[in-house]
Order: structure tokens, then sequence, then C-alpha cells
């Protein structure tokens, strides 16, 4: 039986180059992405690693963004090019 998303748990979190900064993840969960004129970023604060960028490392996501797993499997689901990568825990 696949996790429903209530129990679903996201472990990493990245953008794909397909990206076309149309700001549908960040309306979705702020507190994960961030887009800006040049590019949509992962937040160095939901990041492991501390870094701002599209995590390309994909590096994990911190135990507090993990939180918003369900709101970022929505804007994966949502993104209209599909350039939200995502792995669960």
């Amino acid at each position: 039986m696949a996790p429903s998303l209530k129990t679903a748990v996201v472990d990493r979190v990245w953008i794909t180059d397909s990206c076309i900064i149309c700001l549908a993840c960040e309306g979705v969960v702020p507190e994960v992405f961030n887009c800006d004129s040049d590019q949509a970023h992962i937040r160095a604060e939901a990041r492991s690693d501390h870094l701002t960028d599209m995590n390309p490392d994909h590096a994990p996501l911190t135990i507090a963004a993990r939180e918003f797993s369900e709101a970022i499997i929505e804007a994966a689901a949502g993104c209209p090019v599909e350039a939200i990568a995502l792995t669960m825990a």
C-alpha cells in the first residue's frame, strides 16, 4: 500500500533546469521554496547544508522542513513543467 500524503515524508527536494520561474512552488510552500527573477531556490533554512540554490547535490531537508512534506508534494504535483524532483524518507 502506498503511503498517504499525511504519512509521507520528503527527505530531499531539488529543482531541475526545466524550471520556468512561475512562482507556483513558492506560492504553495514559501517556507521551502524561494523564487527571484533568475531562479527558483530551495531555502537555506530548509536544507541540512544551509545553502540557497536549486539543490543540485540533493542535500537532505532539515527535520523542520520535513514537516512541510505534504505541501512539498503538492508543489511538485502542481509544477507546470515538472521541475520539482523529490525523494521520500
